[in-house]
C-alpha cells in the first residue's frame, strides 16, 4: 500500500522555489485497503470502504 500526500508542482517557477505542498488523506473507520493500492492526496474514504489490491484511488 502506498499513501501519497505530496502534490507535485508542474510549473517550473514553483519547482525552483523548493516549496512543497500536500493534501491530507482521511481514512474512515472499518475500511480495508488491499496490497499495492495507491491512495492519492486529498482522498477521503468513508466508513466501511474496501479498496481493492492494485487500485489507484483519486477520489472516494
Amino acid at each position: 500500500m502506498s499513501i501519497e500526500e505530496e502534490i507535485y508542482l508542474i510549473s517550473t517557477e514553483e519547482r525552483i522555489t523548493g516549496a512543497e505542498f500536500g493534501k491530507s488523506i482521511h481514512i474512515g473507520d472499518n475500511g480495508r485497503i488491499g496490497g499495492r493500492a495507491v491512495i492519492n492526496p486529498g482522498v477521503k474514504m468513508a466508513n466501511n470502504v474496501v479498496i481493492a489490491s492494485g487500485a489507484v484511488d483519486k477520489k472516494i
